[in-house]
């Protein structure tokens, strides 16, 4: 029992950390779409607007870091409290098997 207890907390561990290096890839990925996005629209802007329209691009761009930089902030908290729930079934399997040897 306490072998499977094991198993799960390491099969809990692994998909922890392939969910983190998923969401850290997807977290590039969108970073990536939105500078490329975001290059091609301040080049297409620049091109047709004066100064006022490259001052609204940049406040465009401004957010949309904004939100990439936040997403990427609830990926950081959702990868601690998976890896503190990990944590705690290792520490509650470790407290299993220390109660076992007391007996």
């Amino acid at each position: 029992m306490l072998k499977k207890i094991v198993e799960e907390l390491t099969d809990i561990e692994n998909e922890a950390v392939k969910i983190m290096e998923n969401a850290h890839q997807e977290a590039q990925n969108l970073i990536e779409a939105e500078k490329n996005k975001q290059e091609r629209i301040k080049e297409e802007l620049i091109s047709e607007f004066n100064k006022a329209g490259q001052e609204m691009m940049n406040e465009r761009i401004n957010n949309a870091l904004k939100k990439v930089k936040e997403i990427y902030n609830i990926i950081e908290a959702e990868k601690r409290i998976i890896e503190k729930d990990a944590k705690d079934k290792f520490d509650q399997a470790v407290e299993m098997v220390l109660e076992q040897i007391v007996k």
